[in-house]
């Protein structure tokens, strides 16, 4: 923590990236978009910081949809709230795009 708090994002990105894992890559990236969607919609910020991170990891946003996709229907409780939500339609049926 006392690293990351200290060091700036770039030069982080810039260290990180040749010595990360994909697993652990694919982890800090999906714990970035979960932090970002908890209070509802990422801030302009947070998408660019994402975007970032994306790029210096060498992850397309093709790649990770699926991810982003189970994370946005975890944090979307609306669809108790809300009979009419589209993914409470008859027939509607959670699928990832892979």
């Amino acid at each position: 923590m006392k690293y990351v708090r200290s060091t700036p994002i770039d030069k982080f990105l810039q260290e990180a990236a040749p010595i990360l894992t994909d697993a652990q890559k694919i982890c800090i990236l999906v714990n970035l978009v979960d932090s970002s969607l908890a209070d509802g919609e990422p801030e302009h910020q947070e998408q660019q910081l994402f975007a970032k991170f994306l790029a210096a990891f060498n992850v397309s946003e093709e790649r990770f949809t699926p991810f982003f996709e189970v994370i946005s229907l975890k944090n979307d409780r609306s669809v108790f709230l809300n009979q009419n939500h589209p993914k409470n339609q008859p027939g509607y049926q959670v699928k990832l795009h892979v």
